[in-house]
């Protein structure tokens, strides 16, 4: 079981455990929205679609896990994220909800976090170097020679 969790987890990489994160945070977050979440301004969209529009994404997002181009679930990741400042925005413009401009920033920021490492590449691997080779290595960089 160790091994296998170790296998998923070494095909999914760093990238891919990020979407795995976000994909479990939007999956949450559209269950609180459709599970009737007192949301006490006027949304665009009733609660229960926001809600489904988030459950969506975020499975969306588990599809990139294993996946080697992800660009597609990051740029939904950050679509959703955006969507909802968006939102916030719209409610510090048009109604009389004074201080929604903090969620609109809070929800920006997050959607500009994932653009940010969606732009990240995947680390490579460490390259190991065999000790008995090592000491060759080491001498022929002392002569300044390469081979």
């Amino acid at each position: 079981m160790r091994d296998r969790l170790k296998r998923i987890r070494a095909r999914a990489g760093h990238r891919g455990m990020f979407l795995a994160l976000l994909g479990c945070y939007d999956v949450f977050f559209g269950i609180y929205l459709t599970g009737g979440a007192a949301i006490l301004h006027p949304l665009l969209l009733p609660e229960r679609t926001w809600g489904i529009i988030w459950i969506i994404t975020g499975m969306f997002l588990f599809t990139g896990v294993p996946a080697r181009r992800d660009r597609f679930q990051f740029a939904g990741a950050v679509f959703i994220k955006a969507a909802w400042a968006l939102e916030y925005l719209r409610l510090v413009l048009i109604t009389s909800l004074p201080y929604q401009w903090a969620r609109a920033a809070y929800w920006l920021c997050f959607a500009l976090l994932v653009l940010t490492v969606s732009a990240w590449p995947e680390p490579k691997p460490p390259v190991i170097i065999d000790p008995a080779s090592s000491d060759a290595i080491i001498a022929r960089a002392r002569n300044g020679t390469r081979e």
